[in-house]
C-alpha cells in the first residue's frame, strides 16, 4: 500500500469496522479493482481482525485499576512494578 492514491490501513481498517464515511467507502470500491496490494492489505486486515476476535477476554488483575487515574496503574503494570 505505499503506491500513490492507495488507501491508508486505517480507512482499510475503518471499513472492516463500518466505520468509514461513506466517501471512504467509495474510493475503496473504486480503487481495489486495479490495486492488487490494497486488496492484498485488505485481506490481511480482515484475517487479524477475525484471529483477535478468537483470542480469549482476559480479566483485569485485582488493583489494577485503584481509584486513581487508570493510565498511571496500567504504565505500572506492564512495566513489572506491579506484582
Amino acid at each position: 500500500m505505499t503506491g500513490t492514491g492507495c488507501i491508508p490501513g486505517e480507512v482499510l481498517s475503518a471499513w472492516l469496522d463500518d466505520a468509514a464515511t461513506s466517501e471512504e467507502g467509495g474510493a475503496i470500491y473504486a480503487h481495489l479493482p486495479g490495486c492488487a496490494a490494497c486488496t492484498v492489505a485488505l485481506l490481511e486486515l480482515g484475517a487479524v481482525r477475525r484471529v483477535v476476535r478468537t483470542l480469549p477476554a482476559l480479566e483485569v488483575p485485582p488493583g489494577l485499576l485503584p481509584t486513581g487515574h487508570p493510565d498511571d496503574a496500567l504504565s505500572a503494570y506492564l512495566d513489572g512494578e506491579l506484582p
